[in-house]
């Protein structure tokens, strides 16, 4: 098999490693065939606008797995096999933009867990492709988000059943003995939950374009600091939901922060552990003046 008879469209892996072993097709050239495609299509001809970015560095890499496949063989089960990854994966050498401009200026000092498994099995990247949302705005997950926010905020504001939240939150014990429907108001928090959840699921797999049972692992210690941080009490019967929205986007930032200036990604842990103990801690310090407040006063 030969380049000019390798139909890169519909081209496998076994077919592309075939004309490697004949020696008719070496990575660079399977690069720079697919490179002179791209060109022709994406922002030319019919203008398929998928492409973000090309890797600068994907010429060298292809170069470097045909001196090592020329010296022991292949690399691994994928070598020299270009792949293009969306906009959201990091790549070193290539801007982590999630489409945005805000970030076109982000360089990851280091491969993402998937790149890196691509890589050690002989692949490289070629390029980085767009989130599959094509051109425009597409603010649909953020207007979700406001609008389940101000759902929150007249639930816990302007109904009986809301108000039960936090008095339930704040004493059980007397909320049961006044007549309020624990078990009742319990079984609607938790059905809400669940509810605000899947919506959250749909939202990640749509972002995504896959889902997984392991998705969302390890989000309960951000949907606590998002709460505390927004001036929810742990002791219960204090917060609100536009509160939690703020704390919410407050994480968001300090996690992006990490990112955008380099820092080691466990400093996201660090930080969110940190955000959660000051804001305890000024809990129980207002908690504390109000009860002093409270018995001056008697």
């Amino acid at each position: 098999m030969s380049a000019g008879t390798l139909r890169l469209v519909e081209a496998g892996v076994a077919e592309i490693h075939a004309a490697y072993r004949t020696g008719a097709l070496g990575a660079r050239r399977l690069a720079q065939l697919y490179l002179e495609r791209i060109d022709a299509y994406d922002q030319q001809g019919p203008e398929l606008n998928a492409i973000i970015s090309l890797n600068p560095h994907a010429l060298a890499e292809a170069e470097r797995l045909d001196a090592a496949y020329k010296a022991s063989g292949p690399v691994g089960p994928l070598h020299g096999i270009p792949v293009i990854v969306k906009d959201q994966a990091d790549v070193k050498g290539m801007a982590t933009t999630l489409g945005s401009l805000v970030f076109k200026d982000f360089f990851p000092d280091r491969d993402c867990f998937v790149v890196e498994q691509l890589k050690k099995a002989g692949a490289f990247v070629l390029a980085k492709a767009t989130l599959g949302l094509g051109k425009g705005l597409y603010p649909v997950p953020l207007l979700l988000t406001l609008v389940v926010g101000g759902l929150g905020w007249l639930f816990l504001t302007r109904t009986a059943p809301g108000r039960q939240v936090f008095a339930i939150g704040g004493n059980e014990v007397a909320s049961l003995y006044s007549g309020v429907p624990v078990s009742r108001v319990l079984v609607l928090v938790y059905a809400i939950s669940g509810l605000c959840a899947g919506i959250a699921a749909y939202l990640g797999a749509s972002y995504y374009g896959s889902a997984s049972s392991s998705d969302g692992q390890g989000y309960e210690l951000l949907v606590i600091a998002s709460a505390v941080v927004g001036g929810a009490s742990l002791r219960g019967g204090k917060g609100s939901a536009v509160s939690a929205l703020l704390g919410a986007l407050l994480i968001a930032l300090f996690r992006q922060a990490v990112r955008t200036l380099k820092f080691d990604q466990n400093y996201e842990q660090i930080l969110i552990g940190c955000a959660i103990i000051v804001a305890v801690v000024l809990d129980r310090w207002s908690s504390r003046i109000g009860e002093s407040r409270s018995t001056r006063s008697q």
